[in-house]
């Protein structure tokens, strides 16, 4: 065996043992931990699943934002809407969440965490609490409460009620979302 031979087979076998040793370490999906911080300075990034005015349920009403669905730890689905213009199926917002609408079928409790844009240009309410939704916006209010029992029929939905920024900050915090990873 010549001495470069010797060589490249050492080379081979220590980058080999190198990458080997790297393994644990690595991972094909990394968890991005966003906190509260973050979403004040910059938004909680969403992937819009269906945009605005785009059908969800057959023989429905169009949706009135762009939605995002999102999956906590405790495996609950959550579902996310931007109050903004229409974006791209599959495109990433920004977002900071304003309110958290909780409403009930004889199945199950929903959530639905209600954000604008982070970006002040892309916004079409200046709302960024519960508070302003409701004095500044009463309407907009109503009109997610009324899309969201039109779903299942008015009988067959119970508004359980709304809470504050905080609440869906809160919630917002404890999802995965393997399209966001």
């Amino acid at each position: 065996m010549t001495l470069e031979h010797k060589f490249n087979s050492h080379f081979l076998w220590s980058s080999i043992i190198f990458i080997c040793m790297l393994l644990p370490f690595s991972s094909c999906k990394k968890e991005v931990i966003i906190t509260e911080k973050d979403i004040e300075t910059g938004g909680y990034p969403v992937v819009i699943e269906f945009p605005a005015g785009e059908l969800i349920f057959d023989h429905f009403l169009p949706a009135i934002g762009n939605t995002s669905k999102l999956t906590t730890h405790d495996g609950d689905t959550v579902e996310l809407i931007t109050l903004s213009p229409r974006k791209s199926a599959g495109s990433v917002q920004n977002v900071i969440p304003i309110a958290l609408f909780k409403y009930q079928t004889k199945q199950q409790v929903y959530r639905v965490i209600v954000s604008i844009p982070f970006r002040e240009e892309d916004r079409i309410i200046q709302a960024t609490t519960l508070a302003e939704l409701s004095v500044l916006y009463g309407n907009v209010k109503r009109i997610i409460e009324e899309w969201y029992s039109g779903q299942a029929g008015v009988s067959n939905i119970e508004t359980l009620g709304w809470e504050n920024e905080n609440q869906a900050i809160k919630l917002l915090l404890t999802h995965t979302n393997d399209k966001n990873q």
